[in-house]
């Protein structure tokens, strides 16, 4: 049994890389019968470890503060080994900065994903070659102001049957420009209503535990860290 789900995992694994080179074959191919080219950056995407000492320890904080700790033990003993600056020019060609109402998110993800991340952001559930789970406001992009909310959809966490005790996350930190929100009522399928850009599903009022930022355009993600 132990040997079976073992298996499952690492098929799950080929499945979605196999699916994110497929990815960057289409956008390859698709380049080159468009404008003629003969070859094609694949990957621009600029990845340094963050040396700033301030900075780090103001990230720190920010991931340690904004812990819950009703998410249970391995989010509460989680702890950041390093951070990476990461500039991605689909990010920061396409941000609406000119939007009110930025905020700094985390966003978690299983490690199969961070190849199609690290070579186009993160891409709408439709068009995403990734593992995803399931959604209670729209299909859209799911961000979180809490740290531990977002950890519990990395490997080895809430969502998926891992059990080791010391598994190597990975997590981002965003900026999204949340621009005009709608705060809604309970779970939905619908985006938000004309006039909104965003939804914040806010503790107390929306039916979650925990704030959630969901949007529905990648032009309000900036993946930095």
């Amino acid at each position: 049994l132990v040997n079976s789900k073992k298996i499952e995992l690492q098929n799950d694994i080929c499945d979605t890389l196999i699916t994110s080179i497929d990815l960057i074959e289409s956008e390859k191919n698709k380049a080159k019968k468009d404008n003629n080219v003969t070859t094609e950056t694949l990957f621009q995407t600029s990845l340094t470890l963050l040396n700033d000492s301030k900075e780090f320890d103001r990230i720190v904080k920010y991931f340690e503060d904004s812990k819950n700790k009703q998410h249970g033990y391995r989010t509460s003993n989680s702890k950041i080994k390093r951070i990476f600056n990461l500039n991605i020019k689909k990010d920061d060609d396409a941000f609406r900065s000119d939007m009110n109402n930025i905020k700094e998110c985390w966003h978690g993800t299983k490690t199969v994903n961070l190849l199609s991340i690290l070579k186009s952001s993160l891409l709408m559930p439709k068009y995403s070659p990734g593992s995803v789970t399931g959604y209670m406001y729209g299909q859209g992009l799911y961000f979180a102001l809490q740290s531990s909310k977002s950890l519990n959809y990395c490997d080895g966490m809430y969502w998926n049957n891992q059990k080791s005790k010391d598994n190597l996350i990975y997590m981002f930190v965003a900026d999204i420009a949340m621009g005009n929100y709608q705060i809604p009522k309970s779970s939905t399928s619908r985006n938000p209503d004309s006039g909104y850009d965003s939804y914040w599903a806010k503790s107390g009022q929306s039916g979650v535990l925990n704030d959630e930022i969901i949007i529905f355009k990648n032009e309000q993600i900036k993946l930095k860290y």
